[in-house]
Parts: structure tokens; sequence; C-alpha cells
């Protein structure tokens, strides 16, 4: 009987280990990719690129379209905030734990050797005992401190997606500054190489002439010279357009390489804009001040959880014994309620209070300076915008009289009215004029694209516009931010 009964105990402790082994393992489950679609379903509302590229083709153009929907999808610093997205939805979670109780078992097994001497008799019987405790937890009452955590939580929630959509935004006009100082400097590398062979011609010509005499050595140096200043200044555009291209591997996690660039985005700009319909705009939609409004409900929360300090709380344990050993079997039950009231805290609580006052008072200053600062952005945008517009009309017209005034210095000099430096003036007025024009072109696209930015409109509404996306992938509407009002007396 004593051999069958170790066999029994043996079985039981096996059978207990096994079981707490696979809760542990089950515990320990974690699904990388299911918590990493949280950030990717919004990141993936802005439709797909509709270009793959191979390192080794280099003729496929590269959109703008198409490298905004890329920095996206591929940039691994809207993963990094998409994380803190994820991270601010497992915290939810785990604040609503809160609410329901906790279940733990700890077997523990034990073995007492006993005392020898004469009057001590050794039972081995009860040497061996496996303890087998069931307990529960459960926080019936704290002070209404969960439900503010959990309604904290839910705001900083609100929060990471602003900032991520807020960042998504930030990067995507970053690709539009690369793409954009990428298109000036390989349009002034055409200006320039084009205005270089002309100037070459008139370095031959000038010194064919003063091999015959009817040319001075001075009128040979200055021509020599300003061909050189137009060899420098297109060394410097070629090195501007690689590092705008490096700019744009690195955003985009493609190879860019020397692939021709397309501007497909816009197809035309207003000829005038409503300030006040744009300022509206960006106090809606802007995705920083929507973050900042959360965090301001967050801070309120967090408010009223450091005042639950004060409140009583009220828990629940249960547990549930089950003793074995080898010749018997004994359960038991143990129930405990317990209260706690804070009587005195050396002022801990009440330093936590007032620095969660202070926390909100921070917040509701953020948010104020956010949307004066949002404003300012906007009509800032808005001013660039029409400036450089006024500006490229002018330069056209400035365009047209400096080759006027080119072609009068050259026909002057070929008759001998003009000297070789009035002609060379002219030239180089005609071509920073020219170079002008070409870079003021892709400043005015810039400026509209960054008023969209201040506007809280450049990100994957607008993509889905030029990209045809499926329903189940079309973009959802923004939040909007709604005014804040922070009452300073003590929550309820």
């Amino acid at each position: 009987m004593q051999i069958i009964s170790i066999r029994n105990y043996s079985a039981k402790t096996g059978a207990v280990l096994s079981l707490s082994a696979l809760l542990l393992l089950t515990g320990c489950k974690s699904d990388h990719a299911r918590d990493a679609r949280f950030y990717r379903d919004i990141l993936e509302q802005t439709p797909a690129p509709s270009q793959t590229f191979d390192a080794q083709d280099q003729t496929t153009p590269l959109k703008l379209v198409n490298a905004l929907a890329m920095v996206t999808r591929n940039n691994e610093q809207l993963a990094m905030e998409g994380e803190d997205y994820v991270q601010a939805i497992l915290d939810k979670k785990r604040a609503a734990a809160n609410f329901l109780p906790t279940v733990s078992f700890s077997p523990s097994y034990s073995r007492n050797e006993g005392l020898s001497g004469p009057r001590r008799e050794r039972n081995d019987d009860y040497r061996d005992r496996l303890n087998l405790p069931l307990g529960l937890t459960w926080n019936l009452f704290n002070g209404y401190r969960d439900l503010a955590v959990y309604y904290r939580e839910a705001a900083t929630i609100r929060q990471r997606e602003a900032l991520l959509r807020d960042l998504q935004s930030s990067l995507m006009l970053e690709v539009v500054r690369a793409f954009y100082q990428t298109l000036r400097a390989e349009q002034s590398i055409k200006v320039l190489e084009s205005s270089l062979q002309v100037q070459e011609e008139r370095v031959r010509d000038i010194r064919a002439r003063r091999d015959a005499g009817i040319a001075r050595p001075l009128d040979v140096a200055q021509t020599e010279a300003v061909a050189s200043e137009a060899r420098v200044a297109l060394i410097s555009a070629q090195q501007t357009a690689r590092n705008a291209r490096q700019v744009l591997a690195l955003l985009l996690d493609v190879p860019v390489g020397n692939r021709p660039l397309l501007d497909d985005l816009i197809t035309e700009l207003p000829q005038d804009i409503d300030s006040s319909i744009w300022q509206t705009s960006a106090l809606q939609l802007r995705q920083d001040l929507i973050a900042k409004a959360a965090a301001v409900e967050a801070a309120r929360h967090q408010v009223k959880n450091a005042f639950g300090q004060y409140y009583p709380s009220v828990t629940l344990d249960l547990e549930y014994l089950l003793t074995i050993n080898r010749v018997e079997s004994e359960t038991g039950w143990n129930a405990v309620l317990r209260a706690h009231l804070p009587i005195f805290s050396a002022g801990r609580i009440e330093a936590e209070v007032r620095i969660a006052w202070s926390q909100l008072r921070q917040a509701e200053l953020d948010y104020r300076y956010t949307s004066r600062l949002i404003q300012q952005q906007t009509m800032i945008s808005q001013e660039d915008f029409l400036a450089s517009g006024r500006r490229l009309s002018e330069l056209e017209r400035k365009l047209d009289a400096a080759r006027i005034a080119y072609e009068q210095a050259d026909s002057s000099y070929n008759v001998g009215l003009a000297t070789n430096l009035e002609r060379l003036d002219a030239q180089d007025r005609q071509l920073l004029t020219e170079l002008e024009i070409a870079n003021e072109r892709y400043v005015l696209r810039e400026a509209y694209l960054t008023l969209l930015r201040s506007a809280g409109m450049l990100d994957g509404m607008m993509l889905a516009q030029r990209i045809p996306a499926s329903p189940e992938t079309a973009p959802a509407p923004a939040e909007s931010a709604a005014p804040l009002e922070v009452s300073m007396h003590q929550p309820q």
C-alpha cells in the first residue's frame, strides 16, 4: 500500500508541475505582428505606391506621389512612433485589467527530515508535503483611481495617434523639400551647362580676336573669369543635387540613385487664397494640436487619479488551500476583506495632487501656445506662397528685359559701340535671372505644399486623391481639436 501511495503522490506532483509550466508558457506568448498592426493600419490608410524600384534600373522615374507613399510605408521613425501608440493601447488594456480580479497559483513542496532521539518516533508518511494554494484578489473600490487611470490611458491613445499622424505629415514635407531641392539643383545644372557652352565658345572667339589683334588681353581675362565662375556654380549645383538625392534615399529607404524625378503631385496652383479658411482648417486638422488637446484631457484625469488617494480602498482576498501528503489530503478556505483609509501620509498625497494640478496647467498652456504657433505658421506660409508668386511674375519680366539687354550689348560689341565687359555683364544678368526663375518655380510649389502642411492637409487623404484606393483602405476623417476649458475645482 505504501508503494501505491508513493506512486499516486508522484503522479499528482507531476500533474501539478505540468499544469504550472503550461500556464507559464501560455502567459508568455506574444504576437508581434498583431501588435504592429495597430499602427500599420493607420499608416496604410495611405494608398500604397504604384511603383517598385530595382537598384540596377536607373531609368524608371520616381514620382513625387509615390515618394510620399513610400515614406509612409518604409520610414523607421514612423514605426518607432507607432510603437509608442501600441504601448499606449496596451497601457489601456492593463488599466482595464485593474477592474478584474487576479487569480494566482503558488504550489510548494516541503520535506521534513524530523528529529532523531529515543523519545521521538519517526513517521515517514508525513515527511513529504505538497501545498497547492489557489488565491483570488479583487480590488472592489480604489477611490475611483482605476477609472481615472483608464480614461487617462484612453486620452493618451488619442494623443499618440495624433502624434503619429503629425510625424507622417512632417516626413512628407521633408520628402517634398528634398525632392524639390533636387529638381532645383538639376534644373540649375541644365541652365549652367547650356550657359557654359556659350561662354566657352565666347572664350574661343575672344582668344581668336586677341590673336588677330582685334581684342585686348583684358577682354580675354574677363571672359575666362566669367566662364570659370559658371563652372564653380555648376560644381556646387551638382553637389547639391547629389546631397539631396542622398536625403531622399534616407527618407524613402529605396535606391534613388540617378533616376529621373517627376513632379506629379500638384496639377494646378491656386491664384489666391482665403486667409480665414486656411486658419480655420489649421485649427481643426493639425494633428499636433489634436495631440495637445488629448494631453490636456489625460492630465485632467491624472488629477482625479492623484486626488483619489484621499478616498478609502477595499480589497477582497480569497484563498483555497489543498495540502497533499502520502496518507491524506486536506482542504480549506480563507477569505479576507481589507479596507484602507489614509489618515496621515506626511504630505505625500497633497504634493502629488498639487503636482498633477501643475501638470494640467502646463498642458493647458502648451495647448494655447501651440494654437497660436499654428496660426502664425499658417499665416507665414500664406505670405510665403503669395510672395513667391509675385517674385516669379517679376522675374519673368526681368528675364525679358535681360534678354533684350544682352542682344543689344552683343550687337553693339560686334560693331564696336560697346566693350566686352558690358556684353559679359548683360550675359551674366541673363544667366542669373534664368537661374532665379528655375529656382523660384519650385520654391512656389514647395511653398504651397508647406501651406498645406501648416493647415493640416498634407496627409494620406491628399495622396488618396492622387492614388486610387479601395474603400477598405480609404483614410478616415481627421479628428478635430475641441476648445479646452480647465476648471480649477477639486475633482468629484
